[in-house]
């Protein structure tokens, strides 16, 4: 097995640069995806990091997406902001958003974002650190094309549909924040699986036949399953009508449906729902906001073996910062070998 590439955050940005700008990914939506991709690599979510880019380059090379397009701006009223990503990245439609969502959510004390039209979205984690940088809370929700039966079923009815949640701590800590699948498995965690030659956890998969499966292979092929049997479909439930239900994108189903090519792992378009609050409004000051909150984490680390959601991440992170990223050779070799193509 081939020796990992080991490269500096500054070094995994240049990469996507490259990788994407290669591929004539106008520079404003190159940039804002490859903050995305270096975050997930430096954080150690290795597969919303360098593991997508080749296949977001394809999608490029393919013409899936359009390299020129941008989102843009809707009108809204009140406390909603509305984005079209016109079926380019999510990355820069969250961008163009942020600033709208923030001041309104300042101003009256709750608002919601709305993005139509995504072609893909990465991690949602980063989107939560955003708005708990600003003091807000919030909440994601998004989904896809479908991967995931419902609780009973083998039909792939839902995408893995993530929610995430952020919640802002005091200006030394890092803001409380998860982001996590309906799935039991990310999809990504699956591809790396299989990539990687190693087999999934029992329980995660169906094969074609409807079958359990550990099969990293079978499990693409067949359908996931959600976490917590029908407790974790209620929430698949609750992310499709939060983000397509709301913003009248297709089901997780239909987008399949659309779907140039029914094995990619890409939809065409999709929607995400992000609600801001700012908590000055409901719980008295900042001050004792976050009092409250420290006692509250201070609770439970006291308990042996406990952590907060993301403390691995920002171990990650520092880390990263410090040592540089090891990349999986294969990774990079496959990154280079599009670049390499398209520059010549």
């Amino acid at each position: 097995m081939a020796s990992p590439v080991r490269m500096t955050i500054s070094e995994v940005h240049a990469l996507c640069m490259r990788g994407l700008i290669a591929h004539k990914l106008n520079f404003e939506s190159a940039h804002a995806l490859a903050n995305v991709i270096t975050a997930a690599e430096r954080d150690g979510c290795r597969s919303h990091g360098l593991f997508r880019l080749p296949h977001y380059i394809d999608s490029l090379r393919y013409g899936l997406v359009d390299p020129e397009t941008c989102p843009k701006l809707l009108p809204s009223a009140g406390s909603a902001v509305r984005v079209d990503a016109q079926k380019s990245f999510g990355a820069l439609a969250w961008q163009l958003g942020l600033p709208q969502l923030v001041s309104k959510a300042r101003q009256n004390g709750i608002a919601a974002y709305a993005v139509y039209n995504v072609f893909h979205y990465s991690a949602l984690w980063h989107e939560m650190e955003d708005l708990a940088k600003e003091g807000l809370v919030g909440m994601a929700f998004l989904n896809s094309k479908s991967f995931v039966a419902h609780h009973g079923g083998s039909s792939k009815i839902y995408g893995t549909n993530p929610m995430a949640f952020g919640f802002p701590r005091g200006p030394d800590q890092p803001p409380v924040v998860f982001d996590q699948a309906s799935a039991v498995m990310a999809r990504g965690d699956i591809m790396m699986k299989e990539q990687q030659g190693d087999s999934i956890p029992p329980g995660c998969a169906l094969d074609a036949a409807g079958n359990p499966t550990t099969d990293p292979a079978a499990a693409l092929e067949g359908a996931q399953l959600t976490f917590g049997g029908a407790k974790g479909s209620n929430i698949a439930l609750m992310v499709e009508l939060m983000a397509a239900g709301l913003t009248g994108m297709p089901w997780s189903y239909e987008a399949r449906q659309e779907c140039v090519d029914q094995n990619s792992s890409v939809p065409t378009r999709n929607g995400e729902f992000v609600i801001a609050i700012n908590p000055e409004m409901f719980g008295g000051t900042s001050e004792d906001t976050t009092k409250r909150l420290e006692e509250l984490f201070e609770h439970i680390l006291a308990d042996p073996g406990t952590r907060l959601p993301s403390q691995r991440r920002y171990s990650s992170r520092q880390i990263s910062e410090t040592e540089g990223i090891d990349v999986d050779s294969k990774i990079h070799q496959a990154i280079m070998d599009r670049i390499q193509t398209a520059e010549e």
